[in-house]
């Protein structure tokens, strides 16, 4: 069975394509096979590098912060 690809921009394009496809697995795919199966944040993440993760985790939350205030 061939897949479909579909790339969703939306919130909106995602939940129409749940009710099209009900009977349907979705995956999100990885951009290469060499990935590992594991957030992007954790391919930061070297030993003795925890340094750089903590603050790349820092920028994250900031930007999150800033973007999305209360």
């Amino acid at each position: 069975m061939k897949m479909k690809e579909h790339i969703v921009e939306s919130l909106e394009s995602y939940l129409g394509l749940l009710q099209v496809y009900s009977e349907v697995d979705f995956f999100r795919g990885q951009s290469s096979k060499e990935n590992a199966l594991i957030p992007s944040i954790g391919r930061y993440y070297t030993d003795g590098h925890e340094s750089v993760l903590l603050e790349f985790e820092h920028e994250i939350f900031e930007d999150f912060k800033r973007k999305y205030t209360m």
